[in-house]
C-alpha cells in the first residue's frame, strides 16, 4: 500500500475545469461551444426529459450554433446495454462530444459511451484499471445530483446484463471529463430523500477518503471541506429543495469529496454496500449511509485520531469524546432523514459469500485504517438484517426497508 500511495500521487490527473454557481451550465455551453463542438449528444435519462430540466440546456446549446440529439435511455444502476444503445446514437449523429446531464448513473454510463466510441472495444475489455488506452470523446458533464461526484472521478461503472457477472468498473485517469458545471438550478427538483441518500453517498466518500492511508494534504483538506459543506448544509437542502445557497455548498462539498476518493479512496463502508445494495435491490447511496457508521465503530481501534478530527467540521469537536460523538451524529442524521437500518431480503445463510467479496475488493484496493476479516465483516452485515417480528404484529413505522425512493 505505501508502494500504491506514491505511484499515485505521482499519476498526472488532469481535473477537469469547473464552472460553478446557478446557472453555470449555461457558461459550460458556451465554452462546449467556444472549443469548437458543433455535434454534441446529450445523454440523459427520461425523469429528466420529463422535467423539463434538459430543454433549457439543449436550446442554450443550439443558440450557440451546435447540433443536439438526445439518449435519455440511461436508468438507476445503468447496463452495458445501455451503453451500447447510447453507442449507436452517437455513431449515427457522428457526434463531436458528449454531455452528462443528469446523476451518477447517467455520468458513468456516459462515460463509457465516450470511452467505447474512441476506443472500439468491449466494455468488458475497458474493464480493469488503465484500460481506456486511446482516451476518450470528449466529455463534459453536469450533475443534477449532489452525490457522487462522478464528474471529477476516474471510474465507471456499469451492470452486465449481457452475462452473469454482474457490475463491471472501467478505472482510468482518461475518464475524467473536460469540464463541468456545478449549477444548483439542476438539483432543485430532486425529491427529499434523494436529497438525503445522495447528500449521504457524498459525506460517505469524504470521510473514507479523510481515513484512508493513502490520504496526501490535499486529499485532507478537500475531504475536511466536503464534510463541513456537506453536514452543514444537507439538511437545508433535505426540508427546502429550491434553496439555493444550500444547494450550491453540496454540489461542491460533492465535488470536492469525489476528488478526495479520487486519489485517497474509498473503503469498507462502500465496498458492503456494493455488495448488499444489489444483492437487495435498494439505492447505493442508502446501504452506504446505513453502513458508514457500523464501519467507523469497527476502524476506532486504528483510526481513532483521524476520526476525532473529522468530528470538527461536523460540529461535535467539542465532544469529551470526539470520535463517538461523529459516529453518533451519523446515526442521528440516518434517523433524520428516515435511512433504513435494515434491508429485506438479506439472509444470514447469505453472509459468508457476500462478506467474502467485500474482502476481496478492499483488499489491495483500498489504504482502510484497519482490515477486516470475513467474520468481522459477516458482524457488520449481520446489523443490517431485518429483525424477525411475531406474525400479525405490524411495523407502524413502515417496512424495514424505509421509504420508497421516488
Amino acid at each position: 500500500m505505501a508502494g500504491f500511495k506514491a505511484f499515485v500521487t505521482l499519476l498526472p490527473f488532469r481535473w477537469p475545469l469547473v464552472f460553478e454557481g446557478p446557472g453555470s451550465v449555461g457558461a459550460l455551453c458556451r465554452h462546449i461551444a467556444e472549443v469548437g463542438h458543433r455535434r454534441v449528444l446529450v445523454v440523459t435519462d427520461s425523469e429528466l426529459l420529463r422535467k423539463g430540466v434538459v430543454a433549457p440546456v439543449v436550446t442554450d446549446l443550439e443558440q450557440q450554433g451546435v447540433e443536439v440529439v438526445q439518449y435519455d435511455g440511461i436508468v438507476t444502476e445503468p447496463s452495458v446495454t445501455q451503453v451500447e444503445a447510447g453507442l449507436a446514437v452517437q455513431q449515427e449523429m457522428d457526434g463531436q462530444a458528449i454531455l452528462a446531464l443528469g446523476g451518477g448513473s447517467v455520468l458513468d454510463a456516459a462515460k463509457l459511451i465516450a470511452a467505447r466510441a474512441r476506443n472500439h472495444r468491449s466494455v468488458a475489455e475497458l474493464t480493469g484499471l488503465l484500460r481506456v488506452r486511446r482516451g476518450m470523446l470528449p466529455l463534459y458533464a453536469a450533475p443534477t445530483t449532489a452525490g457522487s461526484g462522478s464528474e471529477v472521478t476516474v471510474g465507471a461503472v456499469v451492470r452486465d446484463d449481457t452475462r452473469q457477472v454482474g457490475k463491471r468498473a472501467a478505472m482510468d485517469l482518461r475518464l475524467l471529463p473536460r469540464a463541468a458545471a456545478l449549477d444548483a438550478h439542476l438539483m432543485t427538483g430532486l425529491p427529499p430523500y434523494w436529497t438525503a441518500i445522495t447528500g449521504l453517498d457524498a459525506l460517505s466518500h469524504a470521510v473514507e477518503a479523510y481515513l484512508s492511508r493513502n490520504a496526501t494534504r490535499q486529499t485532507d483538506r478537500d475531504a475536511w471541506q466536503a464534510v463541513r459543506l456537506l453536514t452543514g448544509n444537507l439538511e437545508r437542502a433535505w426540508r427546502q429543495g429550491t434553496d439555493l445557497e444550500a444547494r450550491q455548498a453540496l454540489a461542491r462539498g460533492a465535488h470536492l469529496a469525489g476528488r478526495a476518493c479520487t486519489v485517497a479512496g474509498i473503503g469498507y463502508a462502500h465496498a458492503i454496500a456494493h455488495q448488499v445494495g444489489p444483492w437487495c435491490g435498494r439505492p447505493h447511496g442508502e446501504v452506504v449511509a446505513a453502513t458508514l457508521p457500523l464501519v467507523l465503530e469497527a476502524y476506532r481501534p486504528a483510526g481513532e485520531r483521524r476520526l476525532a478530527q473529522l468530528a470538527d467540521p461536523v460540529g461535535v469537536g467539542d465532544s469529551g469524546a470526539p470520535a463517538a460523538a461523529l459516529i453518533r451524529r451519523l446515526h442521528e442524521f440516518n434517523r433524520l432523514f428516515g435511512i433504513p437500518d435494515a434491508f429485506e431480503g438479506l439472509r444470514q445463510a447469505d453472509l459468508p459469500a457476500l462478506a467474502r467479496a467485500a474482502c476481496v475488493e478492499v483488499r489491495w484496493t483500498y489504504a482502510v485504517p484497519r482490515y477486516l476479516d470475513p467474520t468481522q465483516v459477516r458482524e457488520i452485515m449481520s446489523r443490517l438484517q431485518p429483525v424477525e417480528r411475531p406474525a400479525g404484529l405490524a411495523n407502524r413505522e413502515g417496512t424495514a426497508n424505509g421509504p420508497r425512493c421516488p
